[in-house]
């Protein structure tokens, strides 16, 4: 079974973010560079439910959560099925219906193109 290397190294991002400005009291917008919480929300992102068709898939699913919010290198190996259950639950929320009456956006943007881009571009392990 192929093996790929896929990156979990911190990175920054900017995000806008409303400020009070203590001289006038008002609030601002103003750009943050924050780090990006990759290994939390693949983790979370793995987990939300109707994605997966039985249970088995999410135990898997589950399994590789728990593996990615536990990994303390920069980068995990994972192999092809794993690969796969990263590239549905992406593709599945890149795809979504925005509905702003249930905090419902779909994936995608500056804020998380890295993200989507260290998943679909992970690498095939040379062993």
């Amino acid at each position: 079974m192929k093996k790929y290397r896929l990156d979990l190294s911190e990175y920054k991002v900017t995000l806008k973010v409303n400020v009070r400005n203590k001289e006038t009291n008002t609030v601002e917008l103003k750009e943050e560079a924050q780090v990006y919480p990759l290994k939390n929300n693949l983790s979370q992102w793995l987990r939300i439910p109707g994605i997966w068709k039985d249970g088995v898939e999410i135990c898997d699913a589950v399994d590789l959560a728990k593996q990615i919010k536990n990994c303390t290198k920069d980068s995990l190996e994972i192999n092809e099925e794993e690969l796969k259950l990263l590239h549905r639950t992406l593709n599945k929320l890149i795809e979504q219906k925005e509905d702003l009456t249930k905090g419902i956006m779909p994936l995608g943007g500056e804020v998380h193109e890295e993200a989507i881009r260290r998943v679909f571009r992970c690498y095939e392990e040379i062993k």
